[in-house]
């Protein structure tokens, strides 16, 4: 058994809140909000604690089926903050439930929109029409920019060894 398949077959309970809280961190730069122009309100933290997570999931799917089971759990541990979130900013217990619900399947497009714009270099195009969409929500001025910089960070996570990211140890942002 290799050690990314020993890693990501045991239970992952726990073992992803380092790489997430480190992703979280990543989507709270100031750079995405003031230079990118990312909006900065609720659904603009979200967009980008999406990508963030989304680029992690995407690269680490290169490793095959070991990292499925690592994948699910963060995807559980983005989703069980986006509970706590709704709580704490006041969302009643009976409506919980259907926000995140929503949250989640809008996370759920956004990794697929990202992940088909990445494995497909060839068109451009795809990653312009993902962002505009999913962060800017139409407007197109900033996306040139955001655009390089998801680029660069992918490329970035490309290089780090799987076990350092699932470990969380992804250092600073690029």
């Amino acid at each position: 058994m290799s050690f990314l398949t020993n890693l990501f077959s045991k239970k992952t309970t726990g073992l992803t809140e380092p790489l997430y809280n480190k992703l979280v961190d990543w989507a709270r730069t100031p750079w995405f909000y003031t230079i990118a122009k990312v909006p900065d309100t609720i659904d603009g933290r979200f967009d980008m604690i999406a990508l963030m997570v989304s680029l992690a999931l995407i690269r680490l799917e290169g490793e095959g089926e070991a990292v499925q089971g690592f994948g699910q759990h963060l995807i559980e541990t983005f989703v069980t903050d986006m509970d706590r979130s709704m709580r704490e900013i006041g969302v009643g217990d009976l409506s919980v439930g259907k926000h995140v619900q929503r949250m989640a399947e809008a996370f759920l497009g956004r990794l697929g929109a990202y992940r088909t714009a990445l494995m497909d270099e060839a068109e451009p195009t795809i990653l312009a029409e993902a962002v505009t969409r999913n962060i800017y929500r139409s407007d197109t001025a900033d996306t040139p920019l955001l655009i390089a910089k998801i680029r660069l960070i992918f490329a970035y996570l490309a290089k780090l060894d799987p076990g350092d990211i699932a470990h969380g140890k992804i250092g600073v942002l690029p």
